[in-house]
């Protein structure tokens, strides 16, 4: 049956503002006709092959029609067909390329000030309730505050394209994090992007602020917390804060040849009154113990192993909190800026819990490499209970890697 709404007239179709674009992997054609019509567009690999198809699906004038799942870093010839199947504009078009796919997502989150708002926000909140008058009712002014800073969020991400761009990226993240083609450095800074992303999510949640959550999609599970144990026994270095060397064997499902180092139980007790990747704003007094540094480098294989993981147990007293795992392969890895996030470790609940996290391993493939364990201070929790210490148990933590493979013979050898 022929859609009433479109014109019978013999005369073709006059088609105007024709505008190609391939952002990310779509592509896509808009365009505007002089009377309502139906369009499809053919997409096929610049080399050839079977065209993929989609159809606008309803009459108009307005057009636009977008073909998805394509490979990054591809040519592609595109052409809008009309009705009649006749070809009515044709364009050559290339998809990005992954690195280029993760440095427009890095910029992106960057414009939306993600990790300023994440700080931001609970301060200007706390301060303004401090002066808020007396007459005025408290949830009246919470609610304001929330919808205000739900109103700025919203124009932070609209004005940054972040909905759009996460979308485009989300299909490809596995490969992004994974390909020896994107640059380690990118894949490191991607990672700090989105984490900052989620600390946003978490201090919004705590306020009852509402935003979009995204950095769930946006998390790849090869690089990332992920929800259940790995299969396979890890061998690597693992730091002991309890007294009980059982613990570490029942919990973490280590194997030989595994370097223990045994720390004092203290250690493990990470607390403090201020952001310890903040020295501006870190405020430490004699009885907090915010981060620990390994004085020596951990002892990992020099060649390139299927995979690395970290492995922990922690008892935290906050959800919100957890511990930062941070590297350094300078010589001297005392000065804040010698450091770079490789993991955020987010206890899931207040009780005691092992948490996996799996590495690529080529990005800590650099010699000699230090690690240093960070409280992971959450800015929103003094504001909902009025109590600036936060504090979080590490009892051990594992970087390992598989200790055999398929064949049975010991990884890294």
């Amino acid at each position: 049956l022929r859609d009433p709404a479109i014109s019978t007239s013999s005369s073709p179709t006059a088609l105007t503002g024709l505008e190609w674009a391939s952002s990310g992997t779509p592509v896509f054609a808009s365009f505007s006709t002089d009377r309502p019509a139906v369009f499809a567009l053919q997409v096929e690999p610049g080399g050839g092959g079977a065209p993929w198809t989609t159809l606008e699906g309803t009459a108009g004038n307005a057009h636009r029609l977008v073909v998805t799942g394509l490979e990054p870093d591809r040519r592609y010839r595109a052409r809008v067909l009309d009705q009649a199947g006749k070809v009515v504009a044709t364009r050559a078009l290339s998809t990005l390329s992954l690195t280029a796919l993760a440095d427009r997502l890095i910029e992106s989150l960057r414009a939306a000030r993600v990790g300023s708002l994440a700080r931001e926000i609970p301060a200007l909140v706390a301060g303004a309730l401090k002066i808020r008058p007396r007459s005025e009712d408290l949830e009246a002014t919470w609610a304001a505050l929330r919808r205000e800073w739900e109103e700025k969020i919203g124009q932070a991400f609209e004005q940054a394209r972040l909905d759009t761009l996460a979308g485009e990226f989300t299909p490809h993240r596995d490969q992004v994090f994974t390909s020896p083609e994107v640059p380690v450095d990118t894949r490191v800074r991607l990672y700090e992007s989105i984490q900052a992303l989620r600390d946003l999510e978490v201090g919004a949640e705590l306020l009852r602020i509402r935003m979009p959550t995204l950095s769930v999609s946006l998390s790849s599970p090869e690089y990332s917390q992920v929800a259940g144990p790995r299969p396979g026994k890890l061998a690597g270095v693992a730091f002991r804060f309890e007294t009980d060397p059982t613990l570490l064997v029942n919990e973490g499902a280590t194997t030989e040849p595994l370097t223990v180092r045994v720390l004092p139980s203290a250690i493990g007790q990470l607390s403090s009154l201020g952001d310890p990747s903040n020295p501006d704003q870190f405020m430490i007094d004699d009885a907090s113990h915010a981060f620990f540094t390994a004085t020596e480098p951990v002892a990992l294989p020099g060649a390139r192993v299927p995979r690395l993981e970290l492995r922990a147990s922690l008892d935290p007293f906050e959800p919100a909190t957890g511990v930062r795992v941070l590297c350094s392969t300078a010589a001297d890895p005392r000065p804040p800026r010698a450091w770079r996030l490789v993991a955020h470790l987010r206890p899931a609940d207040r009780g005691r819990a092992v948490v996996y996290h799996p590495i690529p391993s080529d990005l800590l493939m650099e010699r000699p490499l230090f690690l240093r364990f960070e409280l992971a201070f959450c800015h929103a929790l003094p504001v909902v209970q009025f109590n600036a210490e936060q504090q979080c148990r590490l009892h051990w933590i594992v970087l390992g890697y598989e200790a055999t493979t398929r064949g049975g013979r010991e990884a890294g050898r």
